[in-house]
């Protein structure tokens, strides 16, 4: 029996298109969340096909074996005995199913990172799936190259790393120690360039049978996605990212260049469908909502109530650009929909930017280097 470790929707995608594969159909959907994505069980419900997999076992306690904080740390033999017993309920999920093979798609969450401890110790496979661009770099690039030791961010980390050496888990809480797989499972395998697997770099093949055809009925009967389709100019799908909200350029001037370039398009011919990041500032979203209908055009905000990613509904929708900045999903969906045209912003951003911050420059040289034609950049 295989087990497959799923913590976000885009995950479940995968790792179903890899299950289906699979004619004994031998396959179990372990699901869970991080904190603040509770919304991601409506959407394993919804994507969920029955014919792929022969149970599904929802683990509430996946989020709390992540999240480690300082008061925790302080009921040291609590803590300690609680991840014990989240370690022990997994053991009897693998004993009493007869797991063979683990599939895990983030090796920097403890809780697949404990899975693969696990299986190594009971000498079962375990792959690596396809969980956004991180699987083709071989450092965490979002993160800062030094930190201050002067902070509260640096001393609260070195009290947790004394806390999981004392416990024995410091490999499971730190992502230092790499992880090594059977085979990788990749959307562009001959990009994967990471030497962690011992066996192979195998395709997801996005393009199967199965149709999720309780989908298709929801976007039929949504009021957004209806008026993205019967929209009579060509339809530029904006995927907004939270740049000034997570400190990497100033808001002020996130606002502005993302304006300056909406001035400069043809609302003659096209309609802007801005899709929000969660995190956006609604004041960033109202601007350039502004800008837009200043200039005489015609601007849908897509906020669709259909808890899916925009990877499995795009072919359902009428869109002919897509733009953003280094969303997995610009990637994605250039492999998804070849006809559609993918533009990243994100050099514009950097070059256009006064103090950009040296984390974006390096976030744009990372992974450029490794999608150089997959996406049109976008430089002036």
């Amino acid at each position: 029996m295989r087990l497959f470790s799923i913590s976000s929707p885009l995950l479940f995608y995968f790792a179903q298109s890899v299950a289906y594969e699979f004619e004994d159909k031998k396959n179990i959907a372990l699901l869970w969340h991080v904190k603040g994505c509770e919304n991601h069980l409506e959407s394993y419900n919804l994507m969920y096909e029955k014919k792929v997999w022969k149970d599904k076992i929802l683990f509430t306690n996946a989020r709390h074996y992540n999240e480690v904080t300082l008061s925790k740390i302080i009921k040291f033999s609590e803590t300690r005995q609680y991840l014990n017993n989240v370690e022990y309920k997994l053991i009897q999920i693998l004993n009493e199913n007869y797991i063979s093979e683990v599939f895990i798609g983030n090796r920097h969450a403890p809780f697949d990172r404990m899975i693969w401890e696990i299986c190594r110790q009971k000498n079962i496979q375990v792959h690596i799936l396809e969980d956004g661009l991180t699987n083709y770099l071989n450092f965490k690039y979002y993160e800062s190259e030094k930190m201050n030791i002067f902070t509260q961010e640096f001393i609260k980390s070195m009290l947790k790393n004394v806390f999981f050496k004392l416990i024995d888990k410091n490999q499971i809480y730190s992502s230092k120690f790499d992880l090594v797989f059977e085979d990788v499972y990749s959307v562009f395998p001959n990009k994967y360039l990471n030497n962690n697997y011992k066996g192979r770099v195998r395709s997801i093949k996005l393009e199967n049978e199965l149709k999720l055809s309780n989908v298709e009925d929801l976007l039929n009967k949504d009021p957004v996605c209806n008026k993205v389709n019967f929209s009579t100019k060509e339809n530029i799908l904006f995927l907004s990212q939270s740049l000034s909200e997570d400190g990497l350029v100033d808001v002020s001037e996130e606002i502005s260049i993302l304006t300056s370039y909406l001035q400069k398009i043809d609302y003659k011919k096209y309609t802007i469908i801005i899709k929000p990041h969660p995190r956006d500032r609604i004041e960033k979203i109202n601007k350039m909502m502004e800008v837009v209908e200043k200039n005489g055009g015609e601007i849908i905000l897509f906020n669709s109530q259909i808890p899916l990613p925009i990877e499995i509904i795009i072919k359902k929708l009428k869109v002919e650009e897509v733009w953003g900045f280094w969303s997995a999903a610009l990637f994605y969906l250039s492999e998804i929909s070849p006809h559609l045209k993918v533009k990243s912003l994100l050099p514009l951003m950097i070059n256009d930017a006064n103090n950009t911050n040296q984390k974006l420059k390096r976030i744009f040289q990372s992974i450029q280097s490794v999608f150089p034609t997959e996406v049109i950049w976008l430089d002036y």
